[in-house]
């Protein structure tokens, strides 16, 4: 793996663990850690496009999140709207590295060539 993929990788493994831990463990969410998170998820996406293979355990560490974000919004009444959103953005930065897309490849109102 190359530096920069394995240097964003790291961070954003830290990023994640210095937001589920809390939020499952004390049930507190940690927006500065979330924010973290999502930049990391967003910086890894670009870095990945256009590369073949990506590590399985990256990927299950996206994949895990929203569910465990999922799973534990019901003791978080107030902020389940916030807390789905969140799910929302860590899933689409998943699923466009899946795809090998970043953000600036979806133009609103211009046709998709594939």
């Amino acid at each position: 793996m190359d530096k920069q993929i394995k240097s964003t990788a790291s961070n954003l493994r830290e990023a994640i663990s210095d937001f589920l831990i809390p939020f499952q463990t004390t049930r507190k969410i940690n927006k500065d850690a979330y924010q973290r998170m999502h930049r990391h998820a967003q910086e890894l996406m670009r870095i990945l496009k256009g590369t073949e293979m990506v590590s399985k355990y990256l990927l299950n560490e996206l994949f895990t999140v929203p569910l465990v974000i999922r799973a534990e919004s019901s003791y978080f009444k107030n902020e389940q709207q916030e807390l789905e959103e969140m799910a929302n953005q860590i899933e689409l930065c998943l699923s466009l590295i899946l795809k090998d897309e970043t953000p600036e490849d979806r133009v609103p109102r211009v046709p998709r060539v594939i």
